[in-house]
């Protein structure tokens, strides 16, 4: 047998086995709901990356996989009121931490991650400062896309009303060539007008219409629904 095909021979089959291994542990972060249960067996991004044998790609959609089961599944017995289900999704950033540093560019844990940790309790986390760091992580790996800077605009806008911060944001990514002008133009808004309904709405309508991803659009149109229901402020 050939150097290559008997080191392929040997790596996949161990590949498989660190993906059984690393999926097991993680079971657990997702299996139970009671008071104390939460707990990431395997909790070291460095050594998760060292198990995946290269295959960082796949063990980061695995993980995000998780991600979303974990996040789920805590909504769902949340709706059906298991004793210990509100509890602020303890494991959700060490596992988009471990995520994203399988796979710095993997977008969309950031920015559905974000939207997980910094939606109020019971819906989500009710942790924007977590969101803050995790998108200024995804702006430090990915500094070309810039409606990053709109997501963590927005973090700061709607979630902690910090609004020199959400400008500051919209400045930051308006500097961008390939950035919409609509970027220059909410960075000078907010700086002048702070909290607005308008700005608001137009927000999310860009979220809603610029986004494939449906937890994002979902997400975004239970927002618009609700400001629907709120007088305009300017």
């Amino acid at each position: 047998m050939k150097p290559h095909n008997l080191l392929a021979a040997v790596a996949i089959p161990l590949l498989f086995c660190g993906v059984v291994v690393i999926s097991h542990a993680t079971e657990s972060t997702v299996a139970s709901l009671q008071p104390g249960a939460d707990v990431l067996n395997l909790s070291s991004p460095r050594m998760i990356k060292a198990m995946s044998f290269g295959y960082d790609s796949l063990m980061a959609d695995i993980y995000w996989t998780r991600v979303v089961q974990y996040y789920g599944d805590k909504r769902h017995a949340q709706g059906q009121g298991i004793h210990g289900a509100s509890e602020h999704f303890p494991l959700l950033m060490p596992l988009l931490d471990i995520t994203t540093s399988l796979d710095p560019h993997l977008l969309v844990a950031y920015k559905v991650g974000a939207i997980f940790l910094a939606e109020p309790a019971p819906r989500g986390a009710e942790r924007p400062d977590l969101a803050v760091k995790l998108l200024r992580q995804a702006i430090g790996n990915n500094p070309d896309d810039w409606r990053l800077w709109n997501d963590l605009g927005m973090v700061y806008y709607e979630d902690l009303r910090d609004y020199k911060a959400a400008s500051d944001a919209y400045v930051q990514g308006s500097k961008n060539p390939k950035a919409d002008d609509w970027m220059k133009v909410m960075a000078a808004k907010i700086a002048q007008d702070g909290q607005s309904t308008e700005i608001s709405r137009f927000l999310w309508n860009e979220v809603y219409n610029s986004s494939k991803d449906e937890n994002i659009r979902r997400n975004a149109l239970e927002h618009l629904k609700q400001l629907e229901q709120r007088p305009a402020r300017r």
